[in-house]
């Protein structure tokens, strides 16, 4: 009981030294602006409408008034955010190349740059073989060329060239 009591002693003593080496000074507030942080508004709308926000000053002021009422919870912020979509997230190859985007895939959550080729215009011209549509976005301005001399006229009997026949 006795060396109880001591041990116990010389843990008050330990602790009292560990407090007594700690400089507080709660006389001067923070004045670091890294210590600055968002508010919950500044978030909310960040998410909500993309706007950039601003930090609240990184010195500490006493509050001048009570409690003041904020536009939006922690809840809304919430539901603000984007959830995880394994099924339509998008992925790399469906986002243009370059571009950034917010993967909601939870394999790669987070903002993403896109991998789709840029093909822009594409122009095809028919051929005797198969070709390929080259995998990419297509901006729509491409063509496939034609030919005037395919007429059913200019084909053999019996032949169908792209489903002209004579």
């Amino acid at each position: 009981m006795r060396q109880m009591r001591l041990q116990t002693v010389v843990i008050i003593a330990l602790y009292a030294m560990a407090l007594h080496a700690v400089e507080v000074d709660s006389s001067s507030p923070p004045t670091d602006p890294a210590s600055a942080m968002f508010s919950v508004e500044s978030i909310y709308n960040r998410l909500s409408t993309g706007a950039p926000g601003a930090k609240r000053s990184g010195a500490f002021t006493d509050p001048t008034t009570g409690p003041i009422a904020t536009l939006h919870t922690l809840n809304d912020v919430m539901a603000k955010a984007p959830s995880s979509d394994n099924t339509n997230g998008a992925t790399a190859a469906q986002v243009l190349v370059g571009k950034t985007y917010w993967s909601l895939l939870g394999s790669a959550w987070g903002q993403s740059t896109g991998a789709m080729p840029n093909n822009g215009g594409v122009t095809i011209t028919p051929g005797t073989i198969i070709q390929t549509i080259a995998l990419g976005f297509h901006d729509g301005t491409g063509t496939v060329t034609g030919d005037a001399n395919l007429l059913a006229a200019n084909i053999k009997s019996g032949i169908s060239i792209f489903g002209v026949m004579e």
